[in-house]
């Protein structure tokens, strides 16, 4: 008798222990089984997204790199081009009815930092054999008059010409009449002979005998 009351208890205790086996697999297995095939699932959509938008990033930079050469040069010339800039300058007077009384051009000192950079990289090339003359500024000094609107419509389109320009100082004053302006303002047109060499079709100033033929 006692045995069986024995067997009967170690039989429920060994239900008990399959029963919570059971439970423990249903509520605690399965659901980490599918999270974690859910947590690779989404891994795996992740990866593709990266991989597309990486893809996308790619052309996109490939294309922005991709930049016509003849805007560059007309952007940052091999050389000053001062008679090209000075050109663009009168067809913008004549556009907007500006006259311009005084104008100057020089070219811009650099600051000590600048001066230390070039004497580095001016030691460097001549290690290596080779000269880098970098980014140079034109500074153009001018005093413009004419009508407010005209003075504000030329400075737009000094802004948008194809030569890199940057407005450095601008004072408007009052002309002799109403609704006159006179401004004066300086302004850097940038050059660089260093990149002549990575240029396929290079744009250079032309020569004495070239202009006459």
């Amino acid at each position: 008798m006692r045995n069986m009351h024995n067997r009967s208890v170690l039989l429920l205790i060994t239900s008990t222990a399959f029963l919570l086996l059971i439970i423990m697999y249903v509520w605690v297995y399965l659901p980490s089984h599918q999270q974690l095939s859910d947590l690779k699932a989404e891994k795996n959509r992740v990866n593709t997204q990266i991989e597309t938008l990486q893809s996308v990033l790619d052309e996109k930079m490939s294309k922005k790199y991709n930049i016509d050469e003849r805007v560059v040069q007309a952007a940052v010339p091999l050389w000053d081009n001062t008679e090209q800039l000075i050109f663009q300058l009168d067809v913008i007077n004549k556009l907007t009815n500006v006259s311009v009384k005084n104008g100057s051009i020089g070219f811009q000192e650099k600051s000590e930092i600048e001066l230390q950079d070039e004497s580095s990289s001016q030691t460097n090339a001549e290690t290596n054999g080779t000269s880098d003359n970098g980014v140079k500024e034109m500074v153009v000094n001018l005093t413009v008059d004419g009508k407010v609107t005209d003075v504000i419509e030329w400075v737009d389109r000094l802004e948008k010409l194809p030569r890199l320009i940057f407005v450095s100082s601008f004072n408007l004053k009052k002309g002799e009449t109403y609704g006159d302006a006179v401004v004066d303002l300086s302004f850097v047109a940038f050059f660089d002979p260093s990149y002549e060499p990575i240029l396929e079709k290079p744009i250079l100033p032309k020569t004495s005998d070239e202009e006459h033929n």
